[in-house]
């Protein structure tokens, strides 16, 4: 619902992350041995408009201000960059489904959700794929509000460059979310599947 309105194939409100909770979102995982941790700081959703079913296809996400430490020492060399954006990861087109406290993104095709670039000097590669499926939890997702605190649900399933136990990622961080665009900011919105 939005503004007490139900969502419907003509009132496709855009959703935009406005902050993280705690300043930052953080993606851990090992890669050859190295404690690996990409710290990112803004995150601008593309093309995230809510529809009856969950989210319009190809959908895309923009992590910025991203950072690197490997075996926790900043890692200058290691900075993340997408599309020619320093300091960027990109997500691939993702599909987005809602249920009762989540949100659940794939990419459209295959089984990369990002993926981003280092520099040649870097020691875990200079192209580094995350693979497999998000799942978003806000217990309070079916009740109106300005803004939804969406967290990593455990059900989240992301690997880094393999699908091995030894390349789960684990991520943290909350994400802030509101309405976006001059007919829905700062309308009230919720989603019941």
């Amino acid at each position: 619902m939005v503004g007490g309105s139900n969502i419907t194939s003509k009132l496709l409100p855009s959703i935009q992350v406005n902050e993280f909770e705690e300043k930052d979102a953080i993606l851990k995982s090992e890669i050859l041995k190295i404690k690996f941790e990409v710290l990112c700081t803004g995150l601008q959703l593309i093309n995230a408009k809510l529809t009856e079913n969950g989210f319009v296809a190809g959908m895309k996400g923009e992590f910025t201000g991203c950072i690197s430490r490997l075996n926790g020492v900043l890692s200058p060399e290691c900075e993340p960059k997408s599309e020619g954006k320093k300091g960027a990861i990109n997500t691939v087109r993702l599909i987005g489904s809602v249920g009762v406290e989540t949100i659940h993104l794939e990419p459209e095709e295959g089984s990369v959700f990002k993926s981003f670039e280092t520099s040649s000097t870097c020691p875990i590669g200079t192209k580094v794929p995350i693979l497999g499926e998000a799942t978003l939890r806000d217990t309070a997702l079916s009740t109106e509000s300005l803004t939804h605190l969406l967290a990593a649900d455990p059900a989240t399933s992301l690997w880094v460059i393999s699908v091995t136990p030894k390349h789960k990622v684990t991520l943290k961080g909350s994400a802030i979310a509101a309405l976006t665009g001059a007919e829905h900011s700062g309308l009230k919105w919720s989603y019941l599947p």
